[in-house]
């Protein structure tokens, strides 16, 4: 089916326009390419409904345009998936703030980011062309000189729809309420190193601190967050130095409970970049890492509240000669960064370039070169060119 449309179009009622569209094929660009053939047709596309109605129809969720990423000395932060006509513009997805600000989610349709002094975030969505600035929360010694963002040295956040903690919302769109989730552990060699959890509402349009823990000497780490279908954040928490056994920071959304789970203990991970939370099979909380020539996933079968994990090998892929480093470093440790997980695909970066390797086919492919990325936050949505992403940053709160 084809994505052309009839000049006659202009001429029919927003309803009617609304069910043509409904009948375009849900492929990444066939609405952008619609919005452009004619005035009527794009204002039906712009309406805050519409692309709610439009996934229902499809019984789908947006498709995957690409990837942020957090190299900020390359010349845009997203790299587009798909071939053409599909294939979206990296340039259109370019945030236009000062150089220094570092994505940190995506979820949505959103994306987060953090200003080079940590100090505010920006929470942006393509599509819709909105900005919504928020300052970060006062640091946690408010006794502390203007050098407090040495505090959010160890800090990292996390995006999520305010109503996906409703039971039955499934369908996140532009309109819906969010909320920030800032957790940040103050390096202070003077004062004990507790780890505290703000949490920011844009219905309120203020942060709470809404839980702590002394986790001491863990620190958490900057690695992408994972939130699973029962509405638990995971993030990574380590020590500088790489020495002890690293964990998984939990925060419960319901309930606020803030934890500490212990990752396996044969996982070595002393640069923070070779491990990955991610969600295993059954909506289970799952660790993929890096071991050898092959990235092994962990599902975690029992946890008792007190320090005692059952971690269980799910699976182990080797990755493709020609796509893996080429020799050690020392031993059988290899140079492998895993950058993020979409789905049961993890993407790495070796010395070939960025590797996608799916954990169910075992199937590889280098997608393109690895720069000096860290890590690659997914963004889905359904692209309507010249509405948001491409109009020059306007529509700022």
């Amino acid at each position: 089916m084809s994505c052309h449309t009839s000049p006659s179009t202009e001429s029919l009622p927003d309803d009617a326009l609304a069910q043509i569209l409904l009948r375009v094929p849900p492929h990444p660009t066939c609405l952008a390419r619609a919005s452009l053939a004619g005035k009527g047709l794009r204002r039906v596309i712009t309406r805050p409904d519409f692309l709610r109605t439009f996934r229902e129809h499809h019984h789908m969720t947006p498709p995957l345009l690409g990837f942020f990423h957090d190299d900020g000395n390359l010349p845009n932060n997203f790299l587009p998936v798909g071939d053409s006509p599909d294939r979206v513009s990296a340039a259109a997805f370019d945030p236009m703030e000062e150089a220094g600000w570092r994505v940190v989610d995506s979820r949505h349709g959103r994306v987060l980011l953090r200003s080079p002094d940590r100090l505010r975030f920006l929470v942006w969505e393509p599509m819709a062309g909105r900005r919504r600035y928020i300052d970060a929360p006062p640091p946690h010694d408010h006794g502390m000189d203007e050098e407090d963002q040495l505090q959010y040295r160890f800090s990292n956040a996390a995006l999520v729809c305010t109503n996906g903690q409703e039971e039955g919302h499934s369908n996140c769109h532009d309109d819906c309420p969010l909320s920030v989730l800032f957790v940040v552990t103050p390096y202070l060699e003077w004062e004990g190193e507790t780890t505290v959890v703000y949490l920011y509402s844009s219905e309120q349009e203020l942060w709470n601190e809404v839980a702590s823990g002394d986790f001491s000497p863990l620190l958490i780490t900057q690695r992408p967050v994972v939130l699973l279908q029962n509405n638990v954040l995971y993030w990574t928490m380590a020590l500088p130095s790489g020495m002890i056994q690293n964990s998984i920071l939990a925060f419960e959304l319901d309930s606020q409970r803030l934890y500490l789970i212990r990752q396996p203990a044969y996982i070595f991970d002393a640069e923070h970049a070779h491990v990955q939370v991610m969600e295993a099979e059954d909506g289970r909380l799952g660790v993929v890492a890096a071991c050898g020539l092959s990235l092994q996933l962990w599902v975690l079968h029992g946890y008792d509240g007190n320090d005692r994990e059952l971690w269980v090998i799910n699976r182990e892929t080797f990755l493709y000669a020609e796509l893996a480093p080429p020799e050690p470093i020392f031993g059988d440790y290899y140079l492998i960064w895993i950058l993020g997980v979409e789905d049961n695909v993890v993407f790495v970066r070796t010395e070939a370039g960025i590797i996608e390797v799916d954990l169910q086919t075992d199937k590889s492919k280098r997608l393109c070169d690895g720069y000096g990325i860290e890590a690659l936050y997914p963004y889905r949505s359904f692209y309507r060119q010249g509405i948001g992403a491409g109009d020059g940053g306007n529509g700022q709160d």
